[in-house]
């Protein structure tokens, strides 16, 4: 597990929490369910990788997700992906053969 780069996605989906204004009830249940643990990763305290099924919030995303604001939808899954131990080898290698096309 990359703790800096756990920090730097939990920061992100932080700012995107807090900015969000809407009344969306399941993204104001996920903001409550997971700030305490947007603040261990924040502080570096997470040293096991979670399930991502066990990452708080994964009712809401699997059932309304997609329709969630881009920044708080693109922050929620990479900090999901990210706790869980990150992307495996393959899917880097995949994107970034991906990257490499569409210079």
């Amino acid at each position: 597990m990359n703790k800096e780069l756990l920090k730097k996605k939990a920061i992100s989906l932080e700012l995107s929490l807090v900015q969000y204004s809407g009344s969306k009830d399941d993204i104001l249940a996920v903001k409550s369910s997971i700030v305490k643990l947007i603040d261990r990763a924040k502080n570096e305290l997470i040293d096991i990788p979670m399930d991502i099924g066990d990452v708080p919030g994964g009712y809401q995303w699997n059932n309304s997700g997609m329709s969630w604001p881009e920044n708080i939808r693109n922050s929620y899954h990479d900090f999901r992906v990210e706790i869980s131990g990150g992307l495996s080898d393959a899917a880097k290698e995949f994107l970034a053969s991906r990257k490499e096309k569409n210079i």
